[in-house]
């Protein structure tokens, strides 16, 4: 058994890189998912908090 595996899931940093390409056509679109997307950050992370 590793180290890392005596860790809670509330214990370790979870980093998952995300890109996005957007034209000028998709900006509305582009906002609304990338707030969407770090609202559902922010309230993922108070819960494990």
């Amino acid at each position: 058994m590793t180290s890392a595996s005596n860790h809670s899931f509330k214990e370790q940093d979870f980093h998952i890189p995300i890109a996005f390409a957007f034209d000028k056509n998709y900006l509305i679109a582009a906002g609304a998912c990338l707030y969407s997307l770090l609202e559902s950050i922010a309230k993922a992370n108070k819960k494990i908090r």
